[in-house]
């Protein structure tokens, strides 16, 4: 990646700040220690401070750790009983690999700077007594760390599980972050025994993008197809799909067309029809697709006015005869075989009624709030690899 793609880092370094807490987590030795992510600091406890940077395309410079360890220092004189570290990974240390663990007062003032007469010597030398800077480990190192850490529990029992709960711990963690704004900061906090009650219900399989580059494409979608969990026919299922790119030879409107065909294959006459959820700006390109390929769809007339009631009315069907009339428990015909709506009329639905069985999102769509059942989030995937999934 180019050096000036600042949002790519960003985002990787959140995600490495998140592997970093749930290690933290997994690795604490009280259940119920309360773990806090973006609080007072990036990763705190009642025994230590920890500030995390990860810096993969940066060379180590004083000045480039100078605001974290002003912040920790700060922290310091606030509470001076906790310990504290910089957990920091740089692409290149640049000699300064003599400033990891112990540090000396002569390179902390390095560090500070301008800032280094802001602070007595006193206090820097206190701080330091308290203080260590670590040599963080690469983004798949740590990873790999967390992977171990969750093996390392009893009930799982290979690797595909955990990762499988990997993909859910990191996103109950990173929702507690998002979800949260800094008045309500107090709730970015975790303990290991709520982690492990997560583990446990284990409903949910969540694939973040950290695990998509971490693996590779082909990888990635191997592992997806094996954990992943096709609809069930009898029961409500709702795909979310965003703003998911689309390759050249399968558009959206053909995923759709083909994972609507196969889904209705020997079909059975109580099949629930599936929900396919809509950006607003594709949805009359996709609906004019299914009409030119004779497929009904229950939109509840959102071109016209939305009606609700209709939209989530069932299908009327008939079951297939044979032989002197005797009905078969195959589908004959159907009224509609699936439900398509945008994603501004499906926020407008109550909780109970925008809830399916399982909801599926590719997409970073903020709609968890209406989700009370089993959900798959899966990030990274184009119209061709979600079409393996479902066929």
């Amino acid at each position: 990646m180019p050096d000036n793609d600042g949002g790519y880092y960003a985002i990787k370094g959140f995600e490495y700040q998140i592997d970093k807490a749930l290690l933290e987590i997994l690795n604490s030795q009280n259940d119920n220690e309360p773990i806090n992510i973006e609080q007072i600091q990036d990763i705190d406890s009642n025994n230590w401070v920890i500030q995390v940077k990860y810096k993969e395309s940066t060379k180590l410079v004083p000045s480039t750790i100078r605001m974290p360890i002003v912040q920790l220092i700060d922290e310091y004189q606030l509470n001076p009983k906790k310990m504290y570290y910089l957990y920091s990974y740089f692409g290149d240390l640049n000699g300064y690999d003599d400033y990891f663990g112990s540090m000396t007062i002569k390179q902390l003032n390095t560090i500070l700077g301008i800032k280094k007469n802001e602070y007595s010597e006193t206090i820097k030398t206190q701080f330091l007594s308290m203080f260590k800077m670590i040599n963080a480990p690469k983004f798949q190192e740590q990873f790999n760390n967390v992977i171990e850490a969750i093996l390392s529990f009893q009930f799982c029992k290979n690797y595909d599980e955990a990762i499988f709960y990997y993909s859910n711990l990191v996103d109950h963690i990173r929702k507690k972050i998002v979800l949260n704004k800094s008045n309500k900061s107090f709730l970015r906090t975790c303990t290991k025994k709520e982690i492990i009650e997560l583990i446990r219900e284990h409903r949910h399989l969540i694939f973040n993008s950290a695990y998509l580059e971490y693996l590779g494409v082909e990888l990635y979608l191997k592992k997806v197809k094996r954990l992943f969990i096709k609809p069930n026919k009898r029961r409500i299922s709702i795909v979310h799909l965003g703003n998911i790119s689309f390759t050249p030879e399968i558009s959206i409107e053909k995923m759709i067309l083909d994972i609507v065909e196969s889904y209705y294959n020997k079909a059975i006459f109580d099949i629930k029809p599936l929900t396919f959820i809509i950006n607003d700006d594709i949805l009359l390109n996709v609906k004019k697709y299914l009409i030119n390929h004779n497929i009904v769809f229950n939109d509840g007339f959102e071109h016209i006015e939305f009606n609700k009631n209709i939209f989530l009315s069932e299908p009327i069907i008939n079951k297939k005869v044979i032989g002197r009339n005797r009905a078969t428990e195959s589908l004959e015909k159907t009224s509609f075989k699936l439900r398509l709506l945008s994603r501004s009329n499906f926020i407008k639905l109550n909780q109970e009624e925008a809830n399916g069985h399982m909801s599926y999102y590719f997409d970073n769509i903020d709609s968890k709030s209406i989700v009370n059942n089993s959900y798959i989030e899966i990030y990274g995937l184009n119209t061709l690899n979600i079409r393996r999934l479902f066929i």
